[in-house]
């Protein structure tokens, strides 16, 4: 849970995010390239697999876009890395 963190600047690159709380948090200037998430479309079969309660999206702050920001998205088991 990193719910309201203040992770401005930080160095986030290739984290592990999957099912993570971001709600609320300041991700202004952080470096998530490459950093792995999970959304809405992530399968029961993944979630699973990732050790997590199905569904298991990763909540990020509104008006955010991991896409834009150089994350990918794991959603089924061959986009585990």
């Amino acid at each position: 849970m990193l719910q309201e963190a203040n992770l401005q600047g930080a160095i986030l690159q290739e984290a592990n995010l999957q099912g993570a709380i971001l709600q609320g948090a300041i991700l202004q200037g952080a470096i998530l390239k490459n950093a792995i998430y999970t959304d809405k479309s992530t399968l029961k079969v993944t979630c699973e697999r990732l050790y997590l309660k199905y569904p298991c999206p990763t909540i990020f702050p509104e008006n955010f876009n991991p896409k834009t920001a150089g994350m990918k998205l794991i959603k089924e088991l061959k986009d585990i890395p």
